[in-house]
């Protein structure tokens, strides 16, 4: 049983001498399917071959899907790193900017008080010259 959690899971030695003869068994179809005609035997060998090229391009093509799916990730990565740099950037000018238009509008706010103030004590002494 110690042999045994040595295979991944769902696999025992049973399964991958089973594995492993098919195997041979594949190996050999190209060499072996002339001296045994159209035999059952054979056309096993014909499809294990068949399926073996198949699962490989399969195989292939997953593999150059990944890559170029990789390749796309590392340029979103990229990119939005990028973009948060440059937005966080602009979230500092920006706060930075309203700070000083919040205080300009303050100085301008006292300016006009202070103006609506002069201009009212103006109305009242042009009143009162006159009376």
């Amino acid at each position: 049983q110690a042999v045994a959690s040595n295979f991944p899971a769902g696999f025992s030695p049973a399964t991958m001498k089973s594995v492993s003869a098919v195997l041979v068994l594949a190996l050999i179809a190209p060499w072996s399917a002339e001296a045994l005609g159209d035999s059952p035997v054979s056309k096993a060998l014909e499809l294990l071959t068949s399926l073996s090229e198949k699962i490989t391009a399969q195989g292939e093509t997953a593999e150059k899907e990944y890559a170029e799916f990789a390749e796309y990730c590392k340029t979103t990565e990229k990119q939005l790193e990028f973009d948060i740099t440059t937005g966080e950037k602009e979230v500092a000018d920006l706060s930075a900017s309203m700070e000083q238009a919040s205080a300009t509008m303050s100085s301008l706010s006292t300016k006009i008080e202070e103006l609506a103030a002069s201009i009212s004590a103006d109305e009242a002494d042009m009143k009162a010259a006159e009376e």
